[in-house]
């Protein structure tokens, strides 16, 4: 695999101001149906545009739910891919009218043992509760746990958990949890609906995951009509083999966050994972914490050593001081260089996360927390307006990877990507960028994805039309930091693909990226469409599994790649500081243009290559007027592009 980065294809047009400003609550429907967190803003602004060539992934249709009230509702583990047994499972709530269930709290999955091929769809019900107790189920989530030494789907077990309606606290109180053996012969069924997690909490598990024999769900605790009560509560299963399923015990983590003006706690996701084969772990909750800036939204992280029995301190991570790997500049003076000065100013003085996030750890034991990065608290925009606290400038939106080079001791990123979009309508709900990681089985590449509509192609500025972006990273060398193997755009909104409106929830992908053994990988992509003849929220769904493939021995996108009209060599000599020779390959015979773009996606040269013909060729990148620094140069042609990382000294 090439040692450089592999960058999203993209140009910028100026940012000119707020567009729009809206008071936006995750609250969008029924009480029962769906939580609130965060009291949050969204201050959006005119985004930039990403160019964007567009590949169509054939979707398997598999599948149907009730309303869109499941993996609408955030990353959650609904999916799980299993590479020793060959096995995705997704998760979800039972369309009980057309599955003949009890009611829409009921669960159903579904199966593929062959990689992803074909499904069996609608299993179950592995959750079929009756009256008003045991509580209906909702926003589930699953993993297959497969026991040491075995090679046998039928001798693993489906492991779930989902919060209910029992109505001990609001709507909400308990906690559904259980297995069932993964045997198209047995029906055996191992579940528990528990309302003894004390503290009269409700629970909505954030994070679902499993380490070698046990389970570990995530829920911050919560009471109905007041909010978040100071403390996480961990979810931990250790498999019993004599009744099929996992004994719980929980505990309870204090964990003070910072409140708003109106005294209500500002969190909005967390996470829990372990580095493979190993007693480290970490939890990342995305919250306010008044070490810094109010208003501003952190990455907070505790870490075990001693696999989950006890947590260490939590130590926020200051998102103002992160270096960039790439520029060896903090991503706020990246910021602050691009859009602080010319005619229209911004004053970007702070950084926020905004409202969702996930965490992988590599094979080091280093975490990887992907998030939004946006300018928040006291930044202005060109008019000189304020942000809003705990909003987001949406227009300046970066997906970036939050990781420690040293266990958790000390924090840096990587740029992954800058969205056109920021958040998209579907029917009567909201869903944002939705980022999300995964990970090879043994930790040794680490994957980014998330999701952002091509304006380009459809137009608007709202992220109603989703395809999902990907990066990988591969850590097996033991450096700090890693190499950035490929990334790119898969459609997934296509009409050849799903409906002309384009109308489904974003989606959700399992934590482990499958290796191929031949320098690709697989990750695992389930998305709920709506029905196009309502787009509402509350009829029945469906839903879709897509594999998503990278190809590491190359350096550009799949959707590139397929449909490859040329291929593009590295520049030589790099570091540059004058003249630099750039070779490609021409399949196909057409109009050629090259760009050289800076680290925030700005055009700073253009070089027209006229009409070329097939066969091989090169062409000449004069830098002497670039400053020193990381640039990205681009080749065009006829909607198709491929880029490369150069240094200039």
């Amino acid at each position: 695999m090439r040692d450089m980065r592999k960058f999203l294809l993209f140009s910028v047009v100026s940012c000119l101001g707020i567009t729009a400003s809206a008071q936006m609550s995750y609250s969008s429907a029924p009480s029962n149906e769906q939580h609130s967190k965060i009291d949050e803003t969204i201050v959006d602004v005119t985004p930039r545009i990403q160019n964007s060539s567009k590949v169509a992934v054939q979707d398997i249709l598999i599948g149907n739910g009730p309303n869109a009230y499941g993996p609408l509702s955030g990353p959650w583990t609904n999916v799980w891919a299993d590479k020793d047994l060959n096995a995705i499972s997704f998760v979800h709530r039972s369309d009980f009218s057309a599955n003949g269930d009890n009611q829409s709290g009921s669960l159903r999955y579904d199966l593929s043992t062959d990689g992803g091929s074909t499904f069996s769809s609608n299993i179950g019900p592995v959750w079929n509760p009756t009256g008003s107790l045991p509580g209906p189920a909702r926003y589930p989530q699953a993993a297959i746990y497969n026991p040491t030494g075995n090679t046998a789907i039928s001798n693993a077990y489906l492991t779930f958990q989902a919060p209910s309606l029992n109505s001990t606290n609001g709507n909400w109180g308990g906690l559904v949890q259980g297995s069932v053996e993964l045997n198209s012969a047995s029906s055996s069924l191992s579940a528990i609906e528990d309302s003894s997690t004390g503290m009269n909490n409700y629970i909505v598990p954030e994070n679902f995951t499993l380490h070698r024999n046990e389970s570990f769900g995530l829920s911050f605790s919560n009471q109905d009509g007041v909010g978040y009560l100071d403390t996480l509560i961990v979810m931990k299963g250790t498999f019993n083999a004599t009744n099929s399923n996992f004994d719980y015990t929980y505990q309870y983590i204090d964990l003070p966050i910072g409140v708003n003006a109106d005294g209500n706690a500002q969190t909005t996701a967390a996470n829990l994972e372990f580095q493979p084969n190993s007693v480290n772990g970490f939890i990342s909750v995305l919250g306010y914490d008044s070490t810094y800036s109010y208003g501003l939204l952190h990455p907070i992280v505790l870490k075990t050593t001693d696999g989950g029995a006890t947590w260490g301190a939590p130590t926020a991570v200051n998102l103002n001081t992160l270096v960039e790997v790439d520029s060896n500049k903090t991503l706020l003076q990246i910021l602050q260089d691009a859009y602080n000065t010319g005619t229209d100013p911004w004053g970007i003085t702070e950084l926020t996360s905004a409202f969702e996030q996930d965490m992988t750890v590599d094979a080091n034991g280093n975490p990887h927390i992907l998030i939004n990065i946006c300018p928040g608290g006291s930044s202005t925009n060109p008019s000189g307006d304020p942000a809003t606290p705990f909003s987001v400038y949406s227009g300046i939106n970066n997906i970036v990877d939050v990781y420690s080079t040293d266990g958790g001791t000390s924090w840096e990123c990587r740029l992954v990507g800058i969205p056109q979009s920021f958040r998209g309508d579907f029917g009567t709900v909201t869903c944002d960028n939705r980022p999300q990681t995964s990970r090879s089985a043994d930790g040794n590449q680490v994957f980014f994805h998330y999701f952002d509509t091509d304006l380009d192609l459809w137009t608007g500025t709202a992220n109603d039309f989703p395809d999902l972006w990907m990066m990988g990273v591969d850590v097996s060398s033991g450096t700090a930091t890693g190499v950035a193997i490929t990334n790119g755009p898969i459609d997934i909104t296509g009409s050849d693909v799903i409906n002309s409106a384009g109308q489904i929830s974003f989606g959700n992908i399992a934590p482990q990226t499958w290796d191929n053994g031949d320098g690709t990988y697989t990750s695992h992509l389930v998305t709920q469409e709506l029905d196009p003849s309502t787009l509402s929220d509350l009829d029945p769904t469906t839903y879709h599994y897509y594999p998503a493939l990278y190809d590491g021995n190359s350096n550009v996108s799949i959707g590139e790649e397929s449909l490859n009209a040329f291929s593009l060599e590295q520049n030589m000599p790099n570091p540059a500081d004058d003249l630099t020779i750039v070779r490609m390959n021409v399949a196909k015979s057409g109009v050629y243009t090259a760009e050289i773009m800076n680290m925030i996606g700005q055009v700073v040269s253009t070089v027209e290559l006229g009409n070329l013909g097939q066969g091989p060729t090169s062409f000449e990148l004069n830098v002497s007027d670039l400053q020193s620094g990381v640039y990205f140069y681009t080749v065009r042609s006829e909607g198709l592009s491929q880029s490369k990382k150069m240094i200039v000294d």
